[in-house]
């Protein structure tokens, strides 16, 4: 009995957590084809891809001794990682629109731009207009040999609150309520 017990609940682990990751960069592909269209002579090769759901979070959360955070605000974590077999500029990129076609329900804005001899980067932030949140963060830098695109999915209020923690206090760091 206790053989058989033990059993259904290795089974039911098993395909819990079978359920909290893939290694697919099905979410990037509208991003990756805005890249090939508006930088033709760009060419990527995936070296690897990640994408973790809210599954893995809430069991973290469960087992974490850090009751500063709640890692259950984190709905879901992609990311995919890409050889860069011909660079390209991406200075005059525009990925809004890209991002709109992974998730229509979000206000897509770019916040960050850095532009560097060697580097490119992109903080993209998706608001949900409904609810006045702050849903989706995503990521991307492309170097001269490499491409890594992050995205993260949920209560992104309380996950930047908990990060800004150690700054308040300091000067031009927002406070938070």
């Amino acid at each position: 009995m206790k053989l058989m017990i033990r059993t259904a609940l290795i089974v039911m682990l098993g395909s819990m957590l079978s359920a909290c990751f893939s290694f697919s960069d099905k979410t990037f592909e509208p991003v990756h084809a805005a890249l090939e269209r508006q930088m033709p002579e760009l060419s990527l090769k995936k070296t690897m891809a990640l994408s973790l759901g809210s599954t893995i979070f809430n069991l973290i959360d469960l087992v974490s001794f850090n009751d500063d955070f709640d890692f259950s605000k984190i709905d879901a974590v992609q990311i995919a990682v890409y050889e860069v077999v011909r660079s390209a500029d991406m200075t005059d990129l525009n990925l809004e629109q890209s991002m709109r076609a992974i998730d229509d329900s979000l206000q897509w804005d770019t916040m960050v731009k850095v532009n560097e001899a060697e580097e490119n980067v992109r903080i993209l932030v998706g608001m949900n207009p409904r609810k006045n949140s702050l849903e989706a963060m995503t990521i991307i830098v492309l170097e001269r040999d490499e491409l890594v695109m992050v995205k993260i999915e949920g209560k992104l209020e309380k996950v930047i609150e908990f990060a800004m923690q150690p700054a308040s206090g300091r000067r031009g760091v927002p406070s938070f309520i």
